[in-house]
């Protein structure tokens, strides 16, 4: 369900004018889910063909991967199983690293905030 949520915050984003990586960054957030990175997805002759995009969805307390480019019809969606495996495992990886940072700035703001309360 949240792959379709994606899809149809995407078409709308898109009819609004915004650049590509920030309709899709829309449409994630829309959708429950975040955008990872947007990586170039070259040609097979080596060419800048177009963008590729990994989100992120949250799903029944899992988590899902979603890759989308921008096709001359659309967009194409590929769920996690046809996501090249080394483009899995870094977005993968991403993710862990990106949660470690958002927890460790966590630890490190709640001593300032107690600090400033107690001024």
């Amino acid at each position: 369900m949240a792959t379709l949520e994606l899809e149809m915050a995407l078409e709308i984003a898109d009819t609004e004018g915004r650049a590509w990586t920030e309709a899709v960054r829309y449409a994630a957030e829309a959708a429950g889910g975040e955008l990872v990175f947007v990586l170039p997805d070259p040609a097979e002759d080596g060419s800048d063909r177009s963008e590729c995009a990994i989100v992120r969805l949250r799903e029944d307390d899992e988590t899902k991967l979603v890759s989308i480019r921008e096709t001359d019809d659309g967009f194409e969606f590929r769920d996690e199983a046809a996501i090249d495996p080394s483009l899995r495992d870094f977005a993968r990886s991403s993710i862990e690293v990106l949660e470690r940072l958002r927890s460790d700035l966590d630890f490190v703001a709640l001593p300032e905030a107690d600090e400033r309360a107690a001024a």
